[in-house]
């Protein structure tokens, strides 16, 4: 059924879907949609998606991407590297702190809109239909919108956790929640505090260890914000990715998290065939596909794949959107969060990779695309970029009524 969505709701969605006023990773990039022909662009569809641009016979995407050989500094004819700390993007940073969202008062309209923002191109010989903006990730360049890139979906070690208070209940709407008392790969560390460092509304703490912390990781502890994750680690000083919600001090715990939707989950009192279907990283409860048909004990394991991708330069919290290569008939074709990196060449989602998907790379493999959120087509474009200097200026305004 449609909601009715009453005008302060508006304004809270468009809040959330420009991510107004809030902290990367869901920042949005600003780009440029193109082709080296003068063939008017049909424009936005309700079904459109990065695969289906491409398939459009004059392929509309990234300007970048056009120039024959050469690099990708090379490429975008002084189309912009994005800033801090997405430099593998190249478009324009919208940080969430620059949105202004409005109701108009007496109608049913509500706007976001952001600062005019200027393309100035250094040579050309391009089409600009329109722009898109995407979510802002730290993907490397060089696999977005590449449908020639290798990236293989790998099978990885199983997951494993020690089942405590479990409980073959019935739970919401017919799944059975139980309770892992050892998360995977769980780091405690003695945070000390020093200067402002753990206080109240500070992004950092210190700890007197930092072996086994890693980017990434959820921190659950005394003083520590609702889903903090480890962001950067200097010395025995460690980011946050919330504010402190008061001094940090005690035991702070780091897990991996990597725990996820979509697992094939297997242990004493799970039916065969069992998903993961939720995991709550402040209190370890997983929820199950399936009622537990006996008392869940011992050792709980989680399959499923991992994409391997070399030096993919993504990090936890990115939304990529995946698709096939040619021969690939199995992957679930969508948007996904980067949930885990085991390393530089790999990366884990959520929801987690089906550990039926293909595991061969090459035309079996998977695309990897940005997350698009909405497009638009210039009502008098499409404009050719021609000469050093030329310019194209976009100033964003998005309604909801």
């Amino acid at each position: 059924m449609p909601l009715l969505v009453p005008n302060i709701g508006e304004q809270e969605s468009l809040r959330y879907l420009v991510n107004y006023g809030l902290a990367k990773p869901t920042n949005l990039i600003l780009k440029l949609v193109s082709s080296t022909v003068n063939t008017a662009w049909s424009g936005p569809g309700e079904t459109d998606t990065p695969t289906s641009l491409l398939a459009q016979a004059q392929v509309f995407k990234e300007p970048y991407t056009y120039a024959s050989g050469g690099s990708a500094a090379a490429s975008p004819f002084g189309y912009p590297v994005c800033d801090a700390p997405y430099a593998n993007q190249y478009g324009k940073l919208l940080d969430g702190s620059n949105w202004t969202c409005t109701s108009a008062e007496g109608t049913d309209t509500t706007t976001a809109s952001y600062p005019e923002q200027t393309f100035t191109f250094t040579s050309g010989n391009t089409y600009i239909h329109g722009y898109m903006v995407c979510r802002a990730n730290s993907i490397a360049q060089s696999f977005l919108n590449n449908t020639t890139a290798s990236i293989t979906v790998a099978a990885n070690a199983a997951l494993t956790g020690t089942a405590s208070t479990a409980t073959a209940n019935g739970g919401p709407n017919g799944f059975a929640t139980n309770t892992l008392g050892s998360p995977y790969c769980q780091v405690n560390a003695v945070a000390s505090p020093t200067g402002s460092a753990g206080a109240f509304n500070s992004s950092s703490f210190t700890v007197s260890s930092a072996t086994g912390i890693a980017v990434g990781q959820y921190v659950v502890g005394t003083g520590i914000g609702p889903y903090a994750r480890v962001t950067a680690i200097n010395s025995t000083t460690i980011s946050l990715s919330v504010p402190c919600t008061g001094t940090v001090s005690g035991t702070v715990n780091f897990y991996e998290g990597r725990w996820a939707q979509g697992q094939d989950i297997s242990g004493t009192g799970i039916p065969a065939s069992t998903t993961v279907v939720g995991y709550d990283q402040m209190t370890g409860i997983i929820t199950l596909s399936q009622n537990a048909n006996a008392t869940i004990s011992g050792t709980i394991t989680a399959a499923f794949r991992v994409i391997a991708a070399t030096a993919h330069g993504g990090l936890p919290g990115d939304v990529v959107y995946l698709a096939r290569q040619t021969g690939n008939t199995t992957l679930t074709v969508g948007t996904y969060l980067i949930n885990h990196c085991p390393d530089a060449n790999s990366f884990e989602t959520i929801p987690a990779i089906s550990t039926g998907a293909s595991v061969t790379g090459g035309a079996n493999g998977v695309v990897i695309y940005d997350s698009i959120m909405f497009l638009e087509k210039f009502t008098n474009g499409p404009y050719y970029i021609q000469n050093n200097g030329d310019q194209i200026k976009i100033t964003l305004n998005v309604s909801l009524s």
